[in-house]
Formats: structure tokens, C-alpha cells, sequence
């Protein structure tokens, strides 16, 4: 069967190759249900979700405005929470935000800074079983590109020592 859901207008509506942004809630009441995360137009990413047999999708619901029409990543925590990391369009920061799940649907909190230091961009992000939640992502200074690693532990208020900490570099620069 194939079921339209919506249109992009967007260079990488489903992000890049690899990107996990069709995600299930893994159990509870609502167990399979299916989270969709598009970026619909430039700066717009948007959920969409399902139940089997997923022949009826849900009305969008907007997480953001503000991102660069390129890569962004999502994770899916074991009670349903979707954190959400793209880079912001007007600074280039690397943001978040989390998709608090409750009564078979989600609700969008607010926007966190993850880096706010030289251009950030193409994330991943990742949950560990205990919770830690992790971003790689590339970060930009000047001709050279940097692979760094950064991690929050309490649920993606703070990642590692703020704002302003571009994490651990795992890489040379490359041009």
C-alpha cells in the first residue's frame, strides 16, 4: 500500500542518508505507534504519526521554523520522548528540542542550545540505554571541517559544559 503523507519543497526533506526519523514508541498503551519527521519547506520540520496498518496519518504538528534546509537527526527515548537536533538557520548553532510524549501524542518543549560557537552542522544523535543522550556533529571553523562528540545526561537541558563547549573533537580538521 502507499499513503502520501505531505510534500517538501526542501533539498533533504528526510534528512541525509542514515537519518533515523521514522521512529516507533517502543511500548506502553500506545507501543508502534509511528512518529514521521519531515521538513516540509525551508526552515520547517514537522511530525506526523500513525497507527497500524498506517493508512490514516495525523494532522502535522510543528517542532520547528528556524532550521537550515540541510541535515537534522532524532532519537526516540523507551518511553516515547523524541529529541529532535537540527541546526538553526539565523546563527547556525546546533539546537534541540524534545518531543514530550503523553496520551498517544507529542507536545514540543522548548528550544536548547547545544553549541553556540563557530557554525554547527549534520548531526546524529543517539540514546543510551541508561538515558545519556548523544550528538556528533561537524562544526565548521574557518576552511576546515571538525567531527566533535557531545553528550547530556539530564534529559537535554545541559550538554556537556554548556552552551559554549563544542564537546570533544574526534577528528582532524578536513578541508
Amino acid at each position: 500500500m502507499q499513503k502520501k503523507i505531505t510534500e517538501s519543497t526542501t533539498q533533504n526533506a528526510l534528512s541525509l542518508p542514515g537519518s533515523r526519523l521514522l521512529l516507533k514508541v517502543p511500548a506502553g498503551a500506545y507501543a508502534g505507534r509511528t512518529a514521521a519527521l519531515i521538513q516540509t519547506a525551508a526552515g520547517e520540520i514537522k511530525l506526523y504519526y500513525a497507527d497500524s496498518p498506517y493508512s490514516i496519518w495525523s494532522a502535522p504538528i510543528t517542532i520547528a521554523t528556524d532550521a537550515v534546509d540541510d541535515a537534522f537527526s532524532a532519537a526516540i527515548d523507551s518511553v516515547g520522548d523524541i529529541h529532535i537536533v537540527y541546526t538553526e538557520t539565523s546563527t547556525e548553532y546546533l539546537v534541540t528540542k524534545k518531543l514530550t510524549f503523553s496520551s498517544g501524542t507529542w507536545t514540543v518543549g522548548s528550544k536548547v542550545t547545544i553549541y553556540n560557537g563557530n557554525p554547527a552542522y549534520y548531526p546524529t544523535v543517539d540514546i543510551e540505554t541508561g538515558g545519556k543522550i548523544w550528538v556528533c556533529y561537524t562544526r565548521k571553523n574557518g576552511a576546515l571541517h571538525y567531527i566533535y562528540a557531545k553528550s547530556s545526561v539530564d534529559d537535554g537541558a545541559i550538554w556537556g559544559g554548556g552552551a559554549a563547549d563544542a564537546g570533544d573533537s574526534i577528528s582532524p580538521g578536513h578541508p
